[in-house]
């Protein structure tokens, strides 16, 4: 089993001072490289020489990418049996409330999305917010909101067993998968779906910048 919920965005000043101080972000990394990736990723992907993996090997945005855990409850594999009780930060969270009811969204969902779309209209900055689940194999749960001018939304689609771009509640089958159409507002390229900052043994400790529990 495995899953993640993460917000990714580009490392503009404002960006961070204002992350730190909205409560639903709990911590925050400035990923400037790739030397986080464990000696497995080191050999097989990214290794000088070419290896039967090497195609899989990707980069980073010029400034790299900051990348953020968000207190958001999902209930992935009964980590939550109950989503509990969350207060709306607006009684107003105008489209973002009209996201399709399929994503199974909650008030915690949209308390971030009301801050990052804000941050978005301030700075012109995309945001991508993207969470995953799978037991192995395809996606139980897949999805993509991107805050760029406009909002984007990109899932899997688990009836057609395909990756859509939801466009006024309709599915549009997209070429590439979820994680790398949202990934493309931030001016990154995968090759494919793999990403190594999904790699359990990445290592985030060396890009930390933020804990609010150590604040």
């Amino acid at each position: 089993m495995w899953s993640i919920v993460r917000v990714y965005t580009l490392p503009n000043k404002s960006l961070i001072d204002y992350f730190k101080t909205i409560p639903v972000i709990q911590r925050m990394y400035h990923v400037t490289d790739l030397e986080g990736i464990c000696d497995h990723e080191r050999k097989h992907v990214f290794a000088d020489v070419p290896t039967p993996y090497t195609y899989m090997r990707h980069g980073l945005p010029k400034d790299g990418l900051l990348a953020l855990e968000p207190d958001v409850e999902t209930g992935f594999f009964g980590r939550t049996n109950k989503i509990s009780h969350r207060e709306p930060v607006t009684h107003d969270f105008g489209a973002i409330k009209e996201l399709p009811a399929d994503l199974c969204l909650n008030t915690s969902h949209y308390n971030l999305f009301y801050y990052l779309k804000q941050i978005n209209e301030q700075t012109q900055v995309p945001v991508m917010y993207y969470q995953s689940a799978t037991s192995g194999g395809s996606p139980d749960n897949e999805v993509a909101i991107v805050f760029d001018g406009d909002l984007f939304v990109y899932q899997y689609d688990s009836e057609s067993q395909k990756p859509v771009q939801v466009i006024k509640n309709h599915n549009i089958e997209i070429q590439t998968s979820v994680l790398q159409k949202g990934l493309e507002h931030l001016g990154l390229s995968l090759p494919t779906h793999y990403f190594v900052l999904h790699t359990s043994t990445f290592d985030w400790h060396r890009y930390d910048i933020f804990s609010r529990w150590l604040y």
